[in-house]
């Protein structure tokens, strides 16, 4: 939709005007602000505005966006809504009269949805875990629906089959980052009023801080193919409050899965009403009810990495990746469903909240299931609280553990994952260096590179042992100080991370999850 500032008089297209004055009430000055709904050929009048900064009103819901129609040098207005109102001022010095079209992008989408639903679009923080098919399908919904606060991840990078199944990427991405490139390409197509997208390289599960995804985010979108990822997002949106949102999809089939809490983010009054807007602080308000389902309801409690494992308990690489067989209008109608449900649920009207919905396509049915609460469900049993502690970037694990033991006044234990320092390689018996997560090894790695290269045989030759030197699964202020003299990145914690913690008191002993916030 299209709107044009006449100033108050008739316009013609191109027509100047030496009298401007600004839309300042729905009852003054008709014709100030008109839509145009003439033919082709009058789809784009151009008026003209003075130097100073006019400001324009009209209750239009969303961003709009000014441009500049007089080449090739133009000066941009920028738009922002506040209170359901767009208000215009002229950022650039201009000379004399500039031409001006102000463009409604979604006047469309603000007629079916509640006036507040859009404020809610552009303020909301989404997590998009995965940008492979399905997540670039979702991505690229939210971008064109006004969503302009995004962070995307993957480990990924482009392959030459992603090309026909996904809008983002080219030719000339193939070898490059998902995630980064994926972030760039929905900034070039972002329709929201300064939009930030943020694009992270690497695996959700070690790489990054859980409190920087799940604390930092309001919904979380996830569109991973394995089983193991998919139980890590759900826990940690179980654990921290976070609506989930997540698409599969297999063949001609598709399924969309919602998981909330009771309350959620809006609250319809009237049927029309949203009544829970950002705190002042332009964080939304953490649900109060737990989530009474999750992902654990269908995938069980396993940890779905047996298979991978080698008799030393690394991982084996998987030299022929299992590839999932399917068309590209699988992951965008599952896109689809899942992007609609998000925008109904931002509006009070969802229907999938803890449901799953399965559509067949070589017999276009759907049904759709309520998930039931387990008993044997291991998330909903710990219920422990994630609280934060307040730490700086550069303290040891010692400071930290002191920090935890003075705010709560216990004794505190931190349960951690062993990282790997350093070993010895099996065959020639020298010391390698190892930095890892004893969870993010390969059983590979039991031999240095020069081994592997040397001998075609190199996993026959057990001739050393490897002895391994690792962080201990818990710390406490009795650790071994060189231990407690490293800091959370050098044994693989990321910053913002959240850690498990079992505090003892002469009041007992009780469990918290504690966000290391870095002040």
């Amino acid at each position: 939709m299209v709107f044009h500032y006449l100033c108050g008089l008739p316009a013609e297209p191109g027509e100047v005007y030496d009298r401007c004055r600004p839309y300042t009430s729905q009852q003054g000055c008709p014709g100030i602000l008109e839509e145009n709904q003439g033919d082709a050929s009058q789809q784009r009048h151009q008026v003209a505005v003075r130097p100073q900064p006019p400001w324009l009103q009209h209750p239009v819901c969303h961003a709009a966006t000014v441009q500049d129609r007089t080449p090739p040098r133009g000066t941009q207005a920028v738009y922002k809504v506040r209170e359901g109102l767009i208000t215009a001022a002229i950022c650039n010095e201009i000379s004399n009269y500039k031409y001006f079209t102000i463009m409604v992008y979604f006047a469309r989408q603000d007629k079916m949805l509640p006036p507040l639903t859009g404020e809610m679009i552009k303020n909301l923080r989404i997590l998009v875990v995965g940008v492979g098919a399905g997540g670039n399908e979702s991505a690229k919904n939210l971008v064109l629906m006004g969503f302009g606060n995004i962070t995307v991840v993957d480990l990924d990078l482009v392959e030459d089959s992603n090309l026909s199944r996904t809008v983002v990427y080219r030719k000339g991405d193939i070898g490059k980052s998902k995630a980064l490139i994926a972030a760039e390409r929905l900034k070039e197509m972002a329709l929201a009023d300064a939009p930030h997208i943020t694009g992270l390289h690497g695996n959700i599960m070690t790489d990054f801080g859980k409190g920087e995804l799940f604390m930092k985010h309001d919904i979380v979108i996830s569109c991973v193919d394995t089983q193991e990822c998919r139980a890590f997002i759900s826990d940690w949106c179980v654990r921290t409050n976070t609506p989930m949102f997540e698409l599969g999809f297999d063949g001609f089939n598709l399924n969309v899965t919602f998981f909330a809490p009771a309350d959620g983010y809006v609250q319809v009054t009237d049927g029309r009403h949203i009544d829970r807007l950002p705190s002042s602080d332009g964080l939304f308000p953490i649900p109060e009810n737990r989530m009474e389902v999750c992902l654990r309801e269908e995938i069980g409690n396993g940890t779905f990495d047996g298979s991978r494992n080698s008799c030393s308990g690394f991982k084996m690489k998987d030299h022929e990746l299992m590839k999932i067989p399917t068309i590209q209008t699988c992951s965008a109608m599952a896109a689809a469903i899942l992007t609609t449900e998000l925008v109904k649920y931002l509006s009070g009207k969802d229907t999938l909240r803890n449901k799953i919905i399965y559509y067949y396509g070589l017999r276009h049915e759907a049904m759709c299931f309520s998930y039931k609460p387990s008993k044997q469900c291991i998330i909903h049993q710990e219920n422990i609280p994630v609280e934060n502690i307040e730490v700086a970037k550069d303290d040891t694990l010692g400071e930290i553990l002191r920090k935890i033991s003075d705010k709560y006044c216990a004794q505190p234990l931190m349960s951690v994952t062993p990282f790997v320092i350093s070993g010895h390689c099996a065959s020639c018996g020298c010391e390698m260096t190892v930095g890892k997560l004893e969870t993010e090894m390969y059983d590979d790695e039991r031999w240095c590179p020069e081994c592997r290269t040397r001998y075609a045989d190199y996993s026959t030759r057990l001739l050393y042992p490897n002895q391994w030197k690792r962080t201990p699964f818990e710390l406490t202020l009795s650790s071994r100080n060189e231990i407690l003299a490293m800091r959370p990145c050098d044994i693989g914690i990321p910053e913002s991370d959240i850690v498990k913690v079992t505090l003892t008191s002469d009041e007992g002993i009780c469990q918290k999850f504690l966000w290391l916030k870095s002040n």
